[in-house]
């Protein structure tokens, strides 16, 4: 399913990155006490992204595009990016040095963002999740909002539909600190995601899981 007018993502995009700080601040953390298996060892469609400061999982037919120094970050593009660029669709991987932020927990600052999520209409879905990584961990939620852009159904355009915002806050040993974010294509219905954005949603999952900070 996809979009039904061209500008929605960037309408998207602009309200995620608005938003970076977002639903309900009082959810109890789901808390996951192991990594997952896929950070130690590549399957079939999936190969290991590798610099001097990072090490991922991504899918084969995603291109990672790293930026240059100052601030050091990543896009794992969609497939269908136009002309190379990435869209909201893509997942973002940057450094998160906000002064505002310094000296809070993780699960502080993602309780911060839900509330202020909230505020603009956008739901928290599910739990706060803890994802222990190999030399860090993050805090991972979803945000459900009004997507005023539309999106395709099998009866045509729907002219209001939700959008899934993804966002993991991440710490290293080393106590240095990223952000990751990317947004699901829209849906019709209120906490029921297309297939696209659930396979969306799990390769979200897998690329944060598989992060090995150096």
């Amino acid at each position: 399913m996809r979009f039904g007018k061209s500008g929605c993502k960037v309408i998207l995009y602009a309200t995620l990155v608005a938003l970076l700080g977002c639903g309900k601040g009082g959810a109890k953390p789901d808390l996951e006490s192991q990594p997952d298996s896929s950070a130690t060892k590549s399957a079939e469609g999936w190969q290991w992204y590798e610099d001097a400061a990072i090490r991922f999982q991504h899918p084969m037919e995603r291109k990672v595009v790293p930026l240059p120094e100052d601030p050091k970050g990543y896009f794992v593009m969609e497939p269908g990016d136009i002309d190379g660029l990435p869209g909201p669709e893509s997942i973002t991987i940057f450094p998160a040095n906000d002064p505002k932020t310094e000296g809070l927990a993780l699960r502080e600052i993602a309780v911060g963002h839900v509330r202020n999520a909230a505020r603009e209409h956008m739901q928290l879905i599910g739990n706060l999740s803890n994802i222990l990584l190999r030399d860090g961990h993050c805090v991972s939620y979803r945000l459900e909002g009004s997507n005023v852009g539309g999106c395709l159904t099998q009866e045509g355009n729907a002219p209001v539909c939700r959008s899934l915002s993804l966002r993991s806050e991440c710490e290293t040993g080393k106590k240095k600190r990223f952000k990751i974010d990317s947004i699901a294509e829209a849906y019709p219905e209120a906490g029921k995601p297309s297939a696209r954005a659930l396979e969306q949603i799990k390769v979200f999952e897998r690329v944060v899981k598989s992060i090995e900070f150096k």
